[in-house]
């Protein structure tokens, strides 16, 4: 007799459903179970959408937060009634340590992407397993530039062009693609004149373009500048360095757990002075696709210690267990309105 799949909700944050950003993640998982969707907008405080989860949970095996999670209350009414599996998202990763603390009275297990994550999640005592996510190069047929030196910059406000331009030497770039897509409440970067002339700038104001003509765009550069200070996965970055690109980044995760060395690309922070090396954009691009390669074996081969956490057994959430949840969240709370406080409290003094 044939198995039957177990059901999974799968809550993930509303502007995934523009970018499509981890639909890797659901396909792997759709392998293995039957997947319902669920899209959850943070910036609306109201929470009926959650609430609605835990009047549903019976229908589920399984409850999978993509990035979101419900507040703690509803959090912890939902584990109660199912399996709950998260993975958080390093960029969006705001939390004290009165969060960890709550969030380790629950059964709740995590998906790590970065290793920042992980280790923070041990700490706590919590389940989580690390696993880097990797793009297969053989995905992509495009042929980069081999000679010079073709910068690809995605816009997005996380890095821009007047912080990084110092560690970029005009003279080495022969021309430099700048595609201007803001996230939701940033402003675009204006650029000067000059820096457009010395620096060979075709300008692309957009939005979210089609993906062959991103791809297109992407082809006809052999470096990559990460858009973000902060990762939770990467995707842009993890894509262009599937396909050769070399790859110019904030010194931060996930960027600096894939740029392990110069012939990969460059770190950079806000005490950077040194200029950008570009002795092996075009040398070591060969070096470049048998990494990501190897990137692809790991993550194929490392991929299911994911499917591990679904069948852990949870722990028994007695009545004490609850008890010690209440007084950890109202820890946690307590410290958020002092945190409130102190911020609004330096606002007043700058401007006295």
């Amino acid at each position: 007799m044939k198995q039957t799949k177990e059901h999974i909700l799968y809550v993930d944050h509303i502007f995934h459903t523009k970018t499509k950003s981890n639909d890797f993640l659901k396909d792997f998982l759709a392998e293995h179970f039957l997947i319902e969707s669920m899209y959850i907008d943070p910036s609306n405080t109201d929470t009926p959408s959650y609430q609605k989860i835990t009047e549903c949970v019976a229908d589920y095996a399984y409850v999978v937060f993509f990035q979101v999670l419900p507040p703690l209350p509803i959090l912890c009414k939902i584990q109660e009634k199912v399996q709950v599996i998260w993975v958080p998202m390093y960029d969006g990763e705001k939390f004290n340590r009165h969060f960890w603390n709550t969030l380790s009275c629950l059964n709740v297990h995590i998906v790590s992407f970065t290793e920042s994550i992980h280790t923070q999640a041990l700490q706590y005592n919590l389940q989580s397993v690390a696993v880097r996510y990797a793009i297969d190069p053989d995905r992509y047929q495009m042929q980069l530039p081999g000679i010079g030196h073709h910068i690809f910059f995605w816009y997005r406000g996380g890095v821009s062009f007047e912080e990084i331009k110092h560690i970029l030497p005009s003279r080495e770039v022969d021309t430099l693609i700048y595609k201007s897509t803001p996230d939701p409440n940033v402003s675009a970067e204006s650029l000067s004149e000059e820096d457009i002339q010395i620096y060979h700038i075709k300008r692309i104001d957009s939005g979210f373009i089609e993906k062959d003509s991103y791809l297109q765009l992407l082809s006809q550069a052999n470096m990559f500048i990460a858009p973000r200070k902060k990762e939770g996965i990467g995707m842009s970055f993890l894509e262009a360095l599937a396909m050769g690109h070399y790859i110019i980044a904030y010194n931060d995760s996930t960027m600096n757990e894939y740029i392990t060395d110069s012939r990969i690309g460059y770190l950079f922070d806000e005490h950077t002075t040194a200029p950008v090396s570009f002795e092996y954009v075009e040398s070591s691009y060969q070096y470049r696709i048998e990494y990501a390669q190897s990137l692809f074996a790991t993550w194929e081969s490392q991929k299911s210690k994911i499917l591990d956490l679904f069948y852990k057994t949870n722990r028994k959430f007695s009545f004490l267990d609850k008890m010690h949840f209440w007084y950890q969240y109202w820890l946690y709370r307590v410290s958020r309105y002092i945190i409130v406080c102190m911020y609004q409290i330096q606002h007043i003094k700058k401007h006295i």
